[in-house]
Order: structure tokens, then sequence, then C-alpha cells
């Protein structure tokens, strides 16, 4: 299914909105939140500034000399690798942990009944 968009504001719109949702799912904490803003205005201001002096160039800029999927690309990969740090950091720990005020059971347990054995 493909969804069309009159212009570019529309789709910069839908994919904030996204994004702020996949953040709500994965995430829902203030310090994901704001690394997940300063990453993405730094790379805003990083890439406008190679954009601005000719370093670099969009065929079809259309967000302030940017592609306007750019952004949220950059706040869902920030989101995605935090949210991945504490997976890891889940499945690397052997003891129960907290997780929003809930006692979480041993993962390596549940993994096992999945068939998989770390």
């Amino acid at each position: 299914m493909k969804l069309d968009y009159m212009n570019s504001v529309q789709l910069s719109v839908t994919l904030a909105v996204m994004s702020m949702i996949m953040w709500w799912l994965f995430d829902r904490t203030f310090s994901g939140l704001v690394m997940g803003l300063v990453s993405t205005l730094l790379f805003l201001f990083a890439s406008q500034f190679f954009v601005y002096h000719g370093f670099a160039r969009y065929k079809k800029p259309d967000f302030f000399l940017l592609r306007s999927w750019l952004p949220s690309l950059v706040f869902s990969g920030v989101i995605t690798s935090a949210l991945s740090a504490e997976l890891s950091q889940l499945l690397s720990s052997p003891t129960t942990m907290r997780n929003r005020g809930e006692e979480v059971d041993l993962v390596h347990r549940d993994l096992f009944t999945l068939g998989l054995n770390f």
C-alpha cells in the first residue's frame, strides 16, 4: 500500500508522529527522549553545515536543504540503539532486574524455553 503525500510537510509530520510513537512504545524514558532529540539536532546542524559549505548535496532537498525523512531516521536510530543496549544488558545479567517497578524473571529461563541457550 502506498501513501500519497501532497507535499513534504505531510511526510515530515507523519514521520515525526511515528517516531514519537516508537519512542513511547519502546523506551518511555526522559533520557531516551532527550538523547534522541539532541542527537537529531546535532545531526541536523552538522548536515546543514556540510550542505551550506558545499561538502555535501542532496538531489531533491525539501526540508532546510535536507531530505524530510532524515531527522526521523536519526531519531529512530538513536531510540533503537538505546533499546538494543538495554536488551543486551538485560540478557547479560544473571539475576532478576527491576524494570519500571515490576520484577522481571530471569531472561535466560525464557530464552531456554524458546530453544535459545545463552
